[in-house]
């Protein structure tokens, strides 16, 4: 068996509500905290034969981005781009092939990751890929 965590964004969102904070300040703690429970959830589980992986997209063309770039693509794509080692935004597409892969039997021995679908943005620094001054 299999158990996927995607509450990144939803727990950021719920907390986004109750408390009047930066969306950095809601953020960051809720994907440490769906990290942890990935972590905990895999070690409790992983005996019964259930693996326990999460996901965490980085800037990925949904709805909401779109919206956000009033719907000028070619104008947010270069920009949104410096923050990602691959020179452009994920598609949605790419963040479902990651969840068929774990879902997949090519993952059987992955328990308790977080797999990055961010292009390298956690692997760089605030200023992206140097573009920016």
């Amino acid at each position: 068996g299999l158990t996927l965590l995607d509450g990144c964004m939803r727990a950021h969102h719920l907390w986004h509500r109750q408390v009047r904070q930066s969306p950095s300040a809601q953020a960051r703690p809720a994907k440490g905290a769906v990290d942890l429970l990935t972590k905990c959830s895999a070690m409790d589980l992983g005996p019964s034969g259930i693996r326990v992986n999460s996901v965490s997209p980085g800037f990925v063309w949904t709805r909401e981005r779109a919206k956000a770039a009033d719907g000028d693509q070619e104008k947010w794509e270069p920009i949104w781009a410096d923050f990602s080692y691959l020179g452009r935004v994920c598609e949605p597409v790419e963040v479902a092939r990651t969840v068929l892969f774990l879902l997949s039997d090519d993952a059987s021995f992955i328990t308790g990751a977080d797999l990055l679908v961010d292009g390298g943005y956690c692997a760089m620094g605030p200023e992206g890929i140097g573009k920016l001054s």
